[in-house]
């Protein structure tokens, strides 16, 4: 029975340690925007790791099609992010 409700289970370390050796990682449509978010430092991390299991990586296509339906909001987001940063500062900065 646990095979079929696996996810109400904890796994042993065994299923853990075989998991990061031969699993397979898929990942979600906001994990990949994150690297649109994430510093350069731990975008280059995060790449490094991928390339280390680049044979083992799977993308959904609905997690494909939500990245590229979303990837221009998200760069046009963190871009207006940064221009209201900056008109705060200037703001502030003119009343002291």
């Amino acid at each position: 029975m646990k095979q079929e409700f696996i996810g109400f289970y904890d796994p042993t370390e065994s299923e853990i340690e075989n998991a990061w050796k031969d699993g397979t990682f898929s990942f979600d449509a906001n994990s990949i925007l994150n690297l649109y978010r994430y510093t350069d430092a731990t975008r280059n991390d995060f790449l490094s790791a991928l390339k280390t299991l680049k044979t083992r990586l799977f993308i959904p296509h609905q997690s494909a099609l939500e990245f590229h339906t979303n990837r221009k909001n998200v760069i046009d987001n963190l871009l207006t992010s940064y221009v209201k940063l900056e008109d705060s500062f200037k703001e502030n900065y003119e009343k002291l």
